[in-house]
């Protein structure tokens, strides 16, 4: 019988973009479910190969679209879902190239969003909203890549600049990335973690609590389990309760 990862160059070539990304889901849900490292990390593996073959799909795809030379439209831009999640889990399991291609792509994604016109209000909206998440994940990507290589400072200052940016409406739904305050937390830097959380309270409205509780818990010398409501799991945090 072939192995999944047999059949890896045979699916790149004909599965959806978006069937692969489906596929690389199943083993992030399975990571939320398992408190054994070396379990969290098999499962962050497996959805990460599922996460190449949805991005190299959805390359082919946007070229065919486009004729390779236009500006995609923005339900073609859109359509980046697991890229976020390709940098996050490159920079679980150490692959610090694929990790730099993600957020290189998620910020050229972000200038493209840009170049459109705006048709509408809601349009504008939408394109602004769409622009300012995608530069966000590109942002905190590369601050957990500068934390991975020593450098703190960057790190810190990628965790800032992530917000200085109009707030996105998504974003003050769904709340902000938080790997980067963890992997910040767990390398001791509390006093930033704890910055950030407040600056955080300016404009996410849907946190139900959870701010001034992790904020709490930092306070008293614990490490919370930092996540948004639509955040990927992780390899190197500790595992959420049931």
């Amino acid at each position: 019988m072939r192995s999944q990862t047999d059949l890896l160059p045979a699916l790149t070539a004909r599965l959806a973009p978006s069937a692969a990304y489906q596929l690389g889901r199943r083993p992030m849900r399975r990571m939320r479910r398992t408190p054994i490292a070396a379990a969290r990390r098999a499962q962050a593996e497996s959805a990460l190969r599922w996460l190449r073959v949805a991005d190299s799909a959805e390359a082919r795809r946007i070229a065919r679209a486009t004729g390779g030379g236009l500006l995609p439209s923005l339900r073609e831009l859109a359509r980046y879902g697991w890229l976020p999640a390709l940098g996050h889990l490159a920079v679980e399991v150490g692959d610090a190239e694929t990790a730099q291609r993600a957020a290189a792509a998620l910020a050229h994604r972000a200038e493209e969003f840009l170049l459109h016109p705006a048709t509408s209000p809601s349009a504008d909206i939408l394109r602004d909203a769409l622009a300012y998440r995608t530069a966000f994940y590109s942002t905190m990507i590369q601050g957990r890549l500068a934390l991975r290589a020593g450098d703190v400072v960057a790190a810190e200052r990628d965790l800032f600049a992530a917000l200085r940016a109009p707030r996105a409406r998504i974003l003050a739904e769904s709340g902000p990335y938080m790997a980067l305050a963890q992997d910040l937390l767990l390398a001791d830097r509390k006093e930033t973690v704890l910055e950030f959380l407040r600056e955080c309270r300016g404009f996410w409205r849907t946190d139900d609590g959870r701010l001034t509780r992790w904020m709490d818990e930092i306070g008293r010398g614990f490490v919370p389990y930092l996540a948004a409501r639509d955040e990927w799991p992780r390899v190197n945090s500790r595992a959420p309760e049931p």
